[in-house]
C-alpha cells in the first residue's frame, strides 16, 4: 500500500517526512489520511472480493485488491513533501 500511495517504500516515507518509524502519528496529516482511506477502501473491496486458490493464489489476490485499491486513492491526497 506505501509504495501505490506514496511511490516509495515504507523506510522512506519515513526518512522523507522525518517521521519516526513505525509512528504513524509522525507523519504529515494528509499522509495519516491517506493510509486510513486506502486501508477502508481495501477492505471494502477484500470484503466483496471471492479470494480462493491454494495459498499462493490467495496471497497474491489479496496484495492484488490491496494495490488496486490504493491506486484508486492516491489521486485524492495531494503530496508535497
Amino acid at each position: 500500500m506505501t509504495r501505490r500511495l506514496f511511490g516509495c517504500g515504507t523506510d522512506e516515507l519515513y526518512e522523507e517526512t522525518e517521521g519516526r518509524r513505525g509512528d504513524r502519528t509522525t507523519l504529515p496529516q494528509d499522509a495519516q489520511s491517506a493510509y486510513i482511506v486506502g486501508e477502508t477502501a481495501a477492505t471494502h473491496r477484500l470484503k466483496a472480493t471471492d479470494i480462493d486458490g491454494n495459498k499462493r493464489e490467495r496471497h497474491q489476490q489479496i496484495i492484488d485488491t490491496v494495490e488496486d485499491a490504493s491506486e484508486q486513492v492516491k489521486g485524492i491526497f495531494p503530496w508535497n513533501w
